[in-house]
């Protein structure tokens, strides 16, 4: 397939599933973005995974826009966030690779 035909005639689920995720999968995805590579090693990030029944979780969603509405009713809401100062600087500049 042309790559302007996949683009095309691409779908976007507009409804997403709303089971629960297997404690292994979760496990699975929690251990890849551990792993997940960054420059110099540094994994500058942190995640915080928030499930149905979090006392967080209606406070998380409200920050939600509009047109990620479809997000609050996902079996988990990851939060990513990462601090700038660790993350891959050469000769005291950030490098966006």
């Amino acid at each position: 397939m042309d790559i302007l035909d996949a683009i095309k005639n691409r779908k976007s689920p507009v409804v997403f599933k709303e089971d629960d995720v297997e404690k292994e999968k979760l496990d699975a995805i929690i251990e890849a973005a551990r792993w997940a590579p960054s420059c110099f090693n540094k994994q500058p990030w942190n995640y915080i995974f928030v499930g149905r029944g979090d006392e967080t979780r209606e406070a998380l969603t409200k920050t939600l826009s509009i047109t990620n509405g479809w997000a609050s009713n996902a079996p988990y809401l990851i939060v990513v966030s990462s601090a700038m100062e660790d993350d891959c600087q050469l000769n005291g500049i950030l490098c966006f690779i």
